[in-house]
């Protein structure tokens, strides 16, 4: 059947198979969900995922409010998947999807057991398409890793695409944020101090020569995020800095979105702040190391991705600056004299 059947209906049924951490999620799932959307108009997700992905469940909900959320418990793969299959099979889904690169046997047997009318996955091979009545067949896997990871789930539902539609790309509803009111006006540069891959970390002395420089010819303030446990890291750098700055910890994800969601740039490491600023349309310069760009990138319209194989702070400062102070001129960012 065509995958465009259900394209006049009022609202479909989609069971998804994710990953849940944060920045998966926004890049590998939401465009495939919005493309979905674009076709069928309402679609009801029900998203299962392994339980040890809850990362960040409430990333979910701030892109689709009325999904359905399903963590898969652990333990032996097959057996969980198959259990969890039989139990939702009320759902009656009309399209089940895998967004899932691995374990494509477990991710096809789920999707016709749970009883998916039209199912999409990757099939490892023939045997396991004939539990797929759209297998998305990949003999080189090799290749997927030279494209972004978004796209290689969209390829799963429709491999004509050969790129990733920019109305395709994350967006949160801005009008759903919760306003947070920094301390002080004009431009803010957002800056972290606690992403988990330490080689994609700018050393505090590095990040504030590079925004000191800066702001001997640009005025701003600077936000600086931080885990609880990196508090005195983040005091540190709010003392070596020559602006004012304000630091904040955030007790939950809506919190964290509302602080990120009131910088007009964002300097981040490869990680979750990168992938929520896209998704917040902010000007974002994002330092990769050991992490691919071409298949991990922030899809997002502003976004300056730099990279160095081994470490972040191996990148020349005059470089970093170089990126941030093509937002800070007037023809990209005019200075308005407060935050908008």
């Amino acid at each position: 059947m065509s995958k465009y059947q259900y394209a006049n209906s009022n609202s479909i049924k989609v069971v998804m198979i994710i990953r849940n951490y944060l920045g998966d999620f926004i890049t590998m799932a939401v465009p495939l969900c919005n493309h979905l959307q674009s076709i069928y108009g309402k679609c009801n997700f029900y998203f299962f995922y392994p339980d040890k992905d809850i990362k960040n469940d409430e990333i979910i909900k701030c892109f689709f409010p009325d999904a359905h959320m399903f963590p898969t418990p652990s333990g032996n793969r097959y057996f969980q998947r198959f259990k969890m299959a039989i139990k939702y099979r009320w759902i009656k889904p009309d399209i089940g999807i895998s967004t899932v690169l691995n374990y494509p046997k477990t991710n096809s047997l789920f999707l016709f057991t749970i009883g998916a009318k039209e199912r999409y996955a990757r099939a490892a091979n023939q045997a396991t398409s004939k539990l797929l009545n759209h297998p998305f067949i990949c003999h080189d896997t090799s290749e997927l890793d030279n494209q972004p990871i978004g796209l290689c789930s969209l390829q799963v539902f429709d491999s004509n695409l050969k790129e990733i539609p920019e109305k395709l790309y994350p967006l949160l509803d801005i009008n759903k944020i919760k306003r947070y009111s920094p301390k002080y006006s004009g431009l803010k540069i957002l800056v972290e101090v606690s992403n988990s891959k330490h080689f994609c970390q700018l050393l505090n002395t590095k990040c504030a020569e590079i925004l000191n420089e800066l702001y001997k010819s640009h005025k701003f303030s600077v936000l600086i995020s931080a885990k609880s446990n990196d508090f005195d890291k983040a005091t540190e750098l709010k003392a070596k800095l020559s602006m004012d700055a304000e630091i904040h910890i955030s007790p939950t994800l809506d919190n964290f979105i509302s602080f990120v969601n009131a910088a007009d740039i964002v300097l981040t490491g490869d990680g979750g702040l990168g992938h929520i600023s896209g998704a917040l349309n902010k000007k974002i310069v994002a330092l990769y190391s050991r992490t691919p760009i071409k298949h991990w990138g922030i899809l997002a319209r502003d976004v300056t991705h730099l990279y160095d194989s081994d470490n972040v702070n191996n990148i020349k400062n005059d470089i970093i600056a170089t990126a941030i102070s093509n937002y800070l001129t007037s023809e990209y960012l005019p200075f308005t004299g407060e935050n908008v």
